[in-house]
């Protein structure tokens, strides 16, 4: 039913301010449909400001941005080895974790920060192995200590921002369409 997800969601939002919670300003609007967006809005790619965000902004449609680390890339502990990214991304994710331990700040709490900022971005999937990963998320949720470090690393990631590797189907590669 239609509006039992949106009665759910409101009892959430309230439950969450009798508890003296809050995580956007009042009013809420009522979400019909959820996307997910992976790997698309990070400090190496952003391309989700080319179409969904700001389809998102007139529409009933929440935005969950998942992969905000970009699947590894962006942390102390780099990618899984099996990471389909191109090497120059993975290689920029390695300089990147390195250039900001340099500088005694954590890769991974940068670039969540940095990802959670999106004002058209309504929740950020992120995924812990440790307790000490569960202290670094909550400290990406207060301000940026270092806003000019977070635009160096920026220009520095610069030349592969947006480098993207093939995923799904290829007849459903709007860039194979002909």
């Amino acid at each position: 039913h239609e509006g039992a997800g949106r009665a759910i969601e409101a009892q959430a939002f309230r439950d969450l301010a009798r508890h003296g919670l809050k995580l956007r300003p009042e009013p809420w609007p009522p979400y019909n449909l959820l996307t997910r967006a992976r790997c698309h809005h990070n400090l190496l790619n952003t391309r989700l400001d080319e179409v969904l965000a700001p389809a998102t902004r007139t529409s009933c449609v929440g935005l969950i941005n998942g992969s905000p680390l970009h699947m590894g890339v962006l942390s102390r502990h780099g990618p899984p080895p099996w990471h389909p990214a191109p090497p120059e991304v993975l290689q920029a994710g390695t300089m990147a974790s390195e250039w900001c331990e340099a500088r005694g700040l954590d890769l991974a709490e940068v670039a969540l920060r940095a990802a959670i900022a999106h004002p058209a971005i309504h929740s950020t999937l992120v995924g812990v192995r440790t307790v000490e990963e569960v202290e670094a998320t909550l400290r990406a949720l207060g301000p940026d200590p270092c806003p000019d470090l977070t635009t160096e690393l920026r220009t520095l990631l610069a030349p592969v921002k947006d480098l993207e590797w093939p995923s799904g189907l290829p007849e459903n590669d709007p860039a194979a369409v002909s």
